[in-house]
């Protein structure tokens, strides 16, 4: 909680002091709003949020460079980025929704909505486009003797155990700061949050086998039964696995998904026409990596993606 108090000494707009709250320590901020002159937004942070934002924002600077901030820029940059950051955590009784600062770049905005859901896993699982309970339960099978609850948990549940167990033994990494070529993790014993844009592998072969589907999706039709017809085929051999392609910073990244975790909703609905149509998805998620033959392989436990 300290190292949070320190980064935000040094960012404009933002005031930090500690409170005594039902016998737990948070930090209050007060964060200016750059829409409305003069006014504030109230921030409440609970000690594990506070040291999980700290751990995000230390090598903010690392990040924004990486996403095209000259240097110049950086000093403004690293201040608006953290300010659009801390707003997403404001009191829910504030009575109107922030706005990102008008200077952040789309990719920048992108950024702090991302670095949010590292900090609050909650977010992504509200608004999942893949989420594993097969690995999830098998994860909390391995770690049980360590998480100290024996009660009937959903796979929701068991997967925010093992994310704050992972980040209580410091094996959560943060990956837009510190995936570098050949430091990518090696094994299981470390939970990777990963960020980037991927292509989803077309398999034209099963698409042909339903009816008029690659007619529909290349003349830009409506595809929303092409879709669910692929996705949710209930015969497990068809089409059991899906592959994506992408980037994940500096290094070329393959995920291959079962289709049976894929989340069916209008909103993964419209993300999956525009993957079979060739348009590239922002992905964000918690997985694990491997070395690949060109880059990693990702296990994703848990991922949202959306038009890039």
């Amino acid at each position: 909680m300290s190292e949070l108090v320190n980064l935000m000494s040094g960012v404009a707009g933002v005031s930090v002091q500690a409170r005594d709250i039902h016998g737990g320590v948070h930090l209050h901020l007060t964060v200016s709003d750059p829409f409305r002159s003069g006014a504030a937004r109230q921030v409440e942070l609970d000690e594990r949020t506070a040291d999980a934002l700290a751990v995000a924002l230390r090598d903010l600077d690392v990040c924004l460079t990486a996403l095209g901030v000259p240097g110049p820029d950086l000093p403004n940059a690293v201040d608006q980025v953290t300010r659009a950051v801390l707003l997403q955590f404001q009191r829910e009784h504030d009575p109107t929704p922030p706005n990102p600062p008008a200077v952040l770049t789309p990719a920048l905005r992108r950024f702090a909505r991302d670095l949010a859901a590292y900090v609050e896993p909650e977010r992504l699982l509200t608004t999942s486009f893949y989420f594993s309970t097969r690995k999830v339960v098998a994860f909390h099978r391995a770690y049980q003797c360590h998480l100290a609850d024996d009660r009937p948990l959903s796979p929701e549940q068991r997967f925010l155990a093992l994310h704050r167990y992972f980040r209580s033994r410091d094996r959560l990494l943060f990956g837009p700061a510190h995936l570098l070529p050949g430091t990518q993790p090696a094994d299981d014993a470390q939970w990777v949050f990963f960020t980037g844009d991927f292509t989803l592998v077309r398999d034209d072969g099963a698409l042909d086998q339903v009816p008029n589907a690659r007619q529909a999706l290349d003349a830009g039709k409506e595809s929303y039964h092409v879709v669910t017809a692929v996705f949710g085929a209930r015969d497990p051999f068809f089409y059991p696995y899906v592959e994506f392609n992408g980037r994940v910073s500096t290094m070329d990244a393959v995920m291959t998904v079962s289709r049976k975790h894929l989340v069916l909703n209008s909103n993964t609905v419209t993300a999956l026409t525009l993957a079979l149509r060739g348009a590239p998805l922002a992905v964000a998620g918690f997985g694990t990596l491997a070395p690949a033959d060109s880059g990693v392989q990702i296990h994703p436990i848990v991922f949202r993606a959306e038009r890039a």
